[in-house]
C-alpha cells in the first residue's frame, strides 16, 4: 500500500481552494475543511459566542447556523460560477456566499466537497516524483 499515492494532498490547494463541478455550468471553488484560516476563524467565533451558544435554545441554534455560514463563506467557499438565487444569476461575493450557505443542505454539499480527499490529492505526476 502506497500511503503517499493514496493520501498525499496538495496543501496549497487545501488552503487556496480547488474548483469542483456541481452540474451543468455550476461549479464552486472550495478550500479544505480544517485549513489554517478555517481553524483560526472557528476558534475566534466560538470564543466570541461561547456564552450565547451555551443557552442551547432556538436563538443559540440560529446563531450556530449563522456562524457556520460565516465560517464557510470566509474560509471554504472561495468562489462560484453558474449559480442562481431564486432564479436570478448571482455573481460571487462573500455576502452571496453567506446567504447561500444559510441553506443547510447547500452548506452540507459544500462541506462534502471540501472534505473529499480526491479534490485535494497531489497530482499523479507529483506522486510519482515527476513534477
Amino acid at each position: 500500500m502506497d500511503i503517499f499515492k493514496l493520501y498525499a494532498t496538495d496543501v496549497e490547494r487545501e488552503n487556496k481552494g480547488t474548483w469542483v463541478k456541481l452540474g451543468g455550468k455550476a461549479r464552486i471553488k472550495v478550500a479544505r475543511v480544517g485549513n489554517r484560516a478555517y481553524v483560526t476563524l472557528f476558534q475566534k467565533l466560538v470564543e466570541e459566542n461561547a456564552e450565547a451558544l451555551e443557552a442551547k435554545d432556538d436563538a443559540a441554534e440560529a446563531l450556530a447556523d449563522d456562524m457556520m455560514a460565516e465560517l464557510y463563506a470566509k474560509t471554504i467557499l472561495l468562489d462560484f460560477e453558474g449559480m442562481d438565487e431564486a432564479g436570478v444569476p448571482t455573481a460571487y461575493s462573500y455576502e452571496a456566499a453567506k446567504r447561500m450557505l444559510l441553506v443547510k443542505d447547500f452548506r452540507q454539499l459544500v462541506k462534502t466537497k471540501a472534505d473529499a480527499i480526491e479534490n485535494f490529492r497531489v497530482k499523479q505526476e507529483e506522486a510519482q516524483g515527476n513534477a
